[in-house]
């Protein structure tokens, strides 16, 4: 069996995350790194979720593996559909990841910003996969 984790970050200062955040990356086995595309502001997203893996992880004992996700259309269709066909494309990513990077009895975990129990669509997303 393999186990999700979703891992919030806090606002994303390495100072800032939680003793439990923390001890929770240290049982996991892969990092997955949802890359939304080329837009301002991105890559530096990932490069702090990197900073902060290599501050509070030894090296050697944790993989990271990076995917595309589509970014969300912005059309003249409802904002709920829009949202709806994002979700749904970023979850096969998911899926895929899931399937293909991890092996039975690993856990793998997504570095979240803020608390994934209260703004992020990532639970949602886990529990239709």
């Amino acid at each position: 069996m393999k186990k999700i984790y979703l891992i919030g970050i806090g606002p994303g200062n390495p100072d800032y995350l939680t003793i439990q955040a923390i001890n929770t990356m240290k049982e996991v086995d892969v990092f997955f790194i949802l890359e939304k595309g080329e837009r301002k502001g991105f890559k530096e997203f990932i490069k702090i979720r990197k900073e902060i893996l290599e501050r509070y992880l030894d090296s050697g004992t944790y993989r990271v593996v990076s995917a595309k996700i589509p970014e969300r259309k912005k059309s003249r269709k409802s904002y709920k559909e829009e949202v709806k066909t994002w979700r749904q494309q970023k979850a096969e990513v998911m899926t895929g990841l899931i399937e293909d990077k991890m092996k039975d009895g690993e856990i793998g975990a997504f570095l979240i910003w803020g608390d994934p129990s209260l703004y992020d669509g990532h639970l949602e997303i886990l529990q239709h996969i």
